[in-house]
């Protein structure tokens, strides 16, 4: 497992005498980087985390938290690993002009062990955006308990809002065996596939809904086509693998959703999101003008699918 360790201040000067300092050092449970939507720097000596996750003793904990967020210094990787070759900055700093927030989970496992997550609130929280932000930008993760309890509490338990999904997929031609062709996404889905999306898709339209003037239509179906469209136009991004970062002229045989790793966001990397209790996530980049545009568009092709005879789901 990862660790990071703040080291002791240095003497800014080669003749000053060294100051009294200590080292801090926390497990790294797991951190994302979305790097290409709020770090313009052309050469990343260090990685600048959308979120990341930290644990430790409490008495340890909170001084390294204080210096990395507080103080902004640099942290140093720990235990890389060696094969593959770690290609990342082997440090972290998180800015304070970034604004981190910070959520801390007490007796994680023992009764001292504590767990510290960080993240840029303005990107991972669905929050309205300043009045001067120049265009959308954030980035979503749901929790993998909230996604499960909603699956088995608001969907499975419910077959006609199942049927109303299934049809609705069926006549937007993203279902395996479906021949309409209104959404025109490169994979095709199974019944199952499709409602276990339906809570990351939900969660997802909350973001959406927090960044634009245009009104969502409160329907689970209308969430998953929004959701499945954003990724097919290019308006949203899954983050990359080891292969999409290197693929630059050929697709993925292997990935079926290889067509949703945009190659603006080759930042865009998850690292060990099942111990944060995550889901992989999904990141937006575009104007507003672009993003309104698009929710209109996706209004219509909504009504546009009523037209299409449905299948029963079973």
């Amino acid at each position: 497992m990862l660790t990071l360790t703040i080291k002791p201040k240095q003497p800014t000067h080669p003749t000053a005498r060294p100051r009294k300092s200590r080292s801090f050092a926390a497990t790294l449970l797991g951190y994302v980087t979305a790097s290409d939507l709020y770090d313009d720097r052309e050469s990343k000596a260090s990685e600048r985390p959308l979120r990341l996750t930290v644990a430790g003793r409490d008495t340890e904990l909170g001084p390294f938290i204080s210096n990395l967020i507080s103080e902004g210094r640099l942290a140093e990787f720990g235990n890389l690993p060696e094969s593959p070759r770690w290609e990342r900055p082997t440090r972290v700093e998180c800015l304070r002009s970034l604004e981190y927030a910070t959520v801390w989970q007490r007796h994680c496992g023992s009764v001292r062990a504590t767990a510290a997550q960080v993240y840029i609130r303005s990107l991972c929280e669905p929050v309205l955006p300043q009045a001067d932000a120049p265009d959308v930008r954030f980035v979503c993760h749901v929790p993998t308990r909230w996604a499960d309890e909603r699956l088995q509490q608001e969907v499975l338990a419910d077959p006609a809002r199942c049927q109303q999904i299934v049809s609705h997929a069926v006549a937007l031609g993203i279902l395996e065996d479906s021949n309409s062709s209104l959404l025109p996404l490169p994979l095709k889905l199974r019944a199952d596939e499709l409602l276990q999306l339906v809570p990351l898709a939900t969660y997802f339209a909350r973001f959406v809904d927090s960044r634009t003037d245009v009104p969502l239509l409160p329907e689970p179906a209308f969430f998953l086509q929004l959701y499945l469209a954003a990724l097919q136009s290019g308006i949203a991004s899954l983050s990359q693998t080891e292969v999409s970062r290197r693929s630059y002229t050929r697709e993925d045989k292997a990935d079926r959703w290889f067509f949703a790793r945009r190659r603006d966001l080759l930042g865009f990397i998850e690292y060990g999101l099942p111990d944060l209790g995550l889901l992989p996530g999904v990141a937006v980049w575009c104007s507003h003008a672009e993003l309104g545009r698009f929710v209109t568009e996706q209004i219509s092709l909504y009504y546009a699918a009523k037209d299409v005879i449905p299948i029963a789901y079973s």
